[in-house]
């Protein structure tokens, strides 16, 4: 069996509560954090497993959970230093496939932790110079085939120093097979920002990876761009947007370099804003802003495209804090630009509140390996406490649910047979049931009464008793509608009533219009309900008849001639 670690810089033990939130389950942890990086990765390869990896703790250490038959189990303690502002990352630096560490941080500035694939690290690399507010990214800066590092933040002795650098990847092996990488750091063109985010991915339409930076700078203030990777180690400023700070950044990376978008939240000149980069070839963007896309507007927090419920269009995760209110949710694709601005949320059990969190972090991938996406997240929550959640997706069947939406009477628990749709078994829509028997769709008719056993209810039904005689026909020459055995050719028919009035539309929804073809006058009108008492009554002559504030249902009415009633039945829908 699998087993799934957690790695967590913490010292408590942990315990988990769960919840069913919609088709995920909640797992709150109580060993929290927030204003750190949280990754789902796969450090120990001996073991094919994965692991939770966040920063933020009293010691500088590493802890490792083994998830096994649903109970996380400490594991053994690794050494490696991350704390409160942390950043980290993931790179294989040596080309041995196992995923190597980098952290920044305010207290241990930056590392580099060598991965020997069964959870032993060592430091290959160390700056102490301790940056904060920062963001670190793993690029192929000078197109060698190694992964570099990059980064950018303030000095946290200084707070006011914005700084950033390329550490080049210098991997090199000797005659005899013999390996070893120097970290060389390097200047950059790009402007240093902090308080923002970095994001690493194609997107001015090439293989080679570019950056896009957003936060504020130095001399600069508010600062957004898009730097084109040159393949040469340069980088050029090719799209400039409205800068954000206490911003997040994420780029779609749906699999086709030249369309890949990206969407940034933060603050800006005219308050939080997030706004999507909707990608229009050749290095251009059309801004979207929320009102376009149906995401919220936040900072302070963190962003990610993943597609959560496996339709092939990206959905988005997002977390932080708008106005005054903490928010996170995940926004289903709708299409490659537009979401649900309704999002998916979570319960916290503990708290029974709805997760909500600023300061925070996402990631998302499929831990336990059942082919749904999982997210996990950590930061501050209304009251400023620090929480971690494990969000784990669950197997939802699908359903076909009816359309019951009676257009007079509204639903009445019996869908139409003729308007379906699949839907998740626990998301089923209003207007929608799993019942698809309703004999009249489109009227009330929670009775679903039947006399002649047909795939019409009676009270839509024009001929009850199916003896090949209408209602109307049968009510005019006086026989019973609901017996088969009378109809009007033992009855007789009144020739003259049916041929000289008549009543349309039938079924009615407002007015009931009303033709006589003699030469006759109209002298009463009256309305019954099926049980025989009377609702309604107009003894002069009249061409129309106003049934707008009847309920929905059947009615008989009866028309006088020249002392000769005309019964007519009415449908009102």
């Amino acid at each position: 069996m699998k087993e799934i670690y957690l790695f967590l810089v913490i010292t408590v033990l942990l315990f988990s509560i769960k919840t069913i939130a919609q088709d995920f389950t909640v797992e709150t942890f109580t060993d929290n954090t927030s204003g750190t990086d949280i990754s789902f990765v796969e450090l120990d390869t001996s073991n094919d497993t994965l692991e939770i990896f966040q920063g933020d703790a009293p010691q500088d250490v590493t802890k490792c959970y083994i998830f096994s038959l649903g109970d996380w189990i400490p594991a053994e303690t690794l050494n490696i230093s991350l704390r409160v502002d942390g950043r980290h990352d993931f790179l294989d630096y040596d080309g041995d496939g196992e995923l190597d560490v980098v952290t920044m941080s305010r207290f241990s500035g930056i590392n580099i932790f060598r991965n020997d694939g069964a959870n032993g690290f060592s430091i290959v690399y160390t700056d102490p110079t301790p940056y904060k507010v920062g963001s670190i990214g793993i690029i192929d800066y000078n197109n060698d085939g190694f992964e570099d590092v990059f980064f950018t933040g303030n000095i946290a002795t200084t707070g006011i120093n914005q700084q950033n650098g390329v550490l080049i990847n210098d991997f090199e092996t000797d005659s005899d097979n013999n390996s070893s990488s120097v970290f060389i750091p390097i200047s950059t063109t790009i402007p240093a920002i902090h308080f923002g985010d970095i994001a690493i991915g194609n997107v001015v339409g090439s293989d080679l990876k570019d950056l896009i930076v957003t936060g504020d700078a130095e001399d600069i203030g508010a600062y957004g761009a898009v730097w084109e990777n040159n393949g040469d180690g340069t980088f050029s400023e090719s799209f400039l947007f409205d800068g954000v700070g206490l911003s997040m950044v994420a780029i779609s990376n749906n699999g086709d370099n030249s369309l890949n978008h990206f969407v940034v939240s933060g603050s800006g000149e005219s308050g939080t804003l997030t706004t999507f980069y909707e990608n229009i070839g050749g290095g251009n963007f059309n801004p979207k802003s929320s009102s376009l896309t149906g995401l919220p507007d936040l900072r302070f927090g963190d962003i990610l495209f993943q597609d959560f419920n496996s339709d092939e269009i990206m959905d988005i995760a997002i977390s932080g804090i708008g106005g005054s209110e903490l928010y996170t949710g995940i926004h289903i694709g709708i299409d490659s630009s537009t979401f649900n601005s309704e999002p998916i949320t979570f319960i916290d059990q503990e708290t029974n509140q709805v997760i909500a969190l600023d300061n925070s972090s996402l990631d998302a991938k499929d831990y336990n390996g059942d082919g749904l996406i999982d997210l996990v997240v950590n930061g501050n929550d209304f009251g400023n406490t620090k929480r971690t959640y494990v969000i784990t997706q669950n197997s939802v069947s699908l359903v076909t649910v009816y359309e019951d939406n009676d257009a007079n009477g509204g639903p009445d628990g019996f869908g139409d047979p003729n308007i379906s749709q699949e839907v998740p078994s626990n998301n089923i829509p209003n207007g929608f049931v799993l019942n698809n028997t309703d004999n009249c769709p489109e009227i009330h008719n929670p009775q679903q009464e039947n006399n002649d056993g047909d795939t019409e209810g009676d009270i839509c039904d024009l001929d009850d008793d199916n003896d090949g005689f209408s209602d109307e026909e049968e009510l005019a020459c006086g026989s019973d509608p609901f017996n088969e055995e009378e109809t009007c050719d033992t009855l007789g028919l009144n020739d003259f009533n049916q041929s000289t009035v008549s009543i349309y539309p039938n079924p009615i929804e407002n007015i009931l219009n009303i033709k006589n073809t003699s030469s006759q006058i109209i002298t009463d009108i009256r309305l019954y309900s099926l049980e025989g008492r009377l609702l309604f009554t107009k003894t002069s002559p009249t061409e129309y008849i106003d049934l707008n504030a009847f309920s929905t249902g059947i009615y008989l009415i009866k028309i006088t001639i020249n002392n000769t009633i005309v019964t007519r039945k009415l449908i009102k829908r």
